[in-house]
């Protein structure tokens, strides 16, 4: 069990990446969290123009592309 800091609105997405090193969280608040893996803590944000639906990493792991509400996606 872990607990991630720092989400006030409603998580729409989780996504880990291949490694297991990077937890990313989206929802209502449009921002993206990006936490350590082993230890929970807040590794940075990512603002976004829209509420977030989606989050996936690449296979490599180097891009995490995000689904908004009204069909944009964004890749970091």
């Amino acid at each position: 069990e872990r607990k991630l800091e720092g989400a006030n609105g409603v998580l729409n997405a989780v996504a880990v990446n291949k490694n297991s090193t990077v937890i990313a969280t989206g929802g209502a608040e449009k921002t993206i969290r990006l936490y350590n893996f082993n230890d929970g803590t807040l590794a940075g944000t990512i603002t976004t123009p829209s509420p977030i639906t989606g989050l996936t990493f690449s296979p490599n792991g180097q891009y995490l592309t995000a689904a908004c509400e009204g069909g944009e996606m964004m890749t970091y």
